[in-house]
């Protein structure tokens, strides 16, 4: 069962700019339609797994301390959106 997640601008920016991204999921977070300054995007369990390693890389290596920072607060909210979906 696909998860909705919702994304800030600044979010997806952050996502869109990431080394490995699944190209699946670039191309929803292109076309997800912008709603009260953020959008949503469907995303199945082992997509957002992948997503989480993608971002955790990411983090380990990032070009800035803010980066690092905001990479690390959105894999926190994506793992905790994860951590509840499964125990449901």
């Amino acid at each position: 069962m696909p998860l909705q997640i919702r994304f800030t601008i600044h979010e997806r920016d952050l996502l869109l700019n990431l080394m490995s991204i699944d190209p699946e999921v670039v191309k929803r977070l292109n076309h997800a339609m912008l709603q009260n300054s953020s959008l949503t995007i469907n995303v199945d369990e082992d997509e957002l797994d992948v997503l989480l390693s993608v971002i955790a890389a990411d983090a380990n290596h990032p070009k800035n301390h803010k980066l690092e920072v905001e990479l690390n607060a959105l894999a926190h909210r994506l793992d905790e959106i994860l951590r509840i979906h499964l125990s449901t």
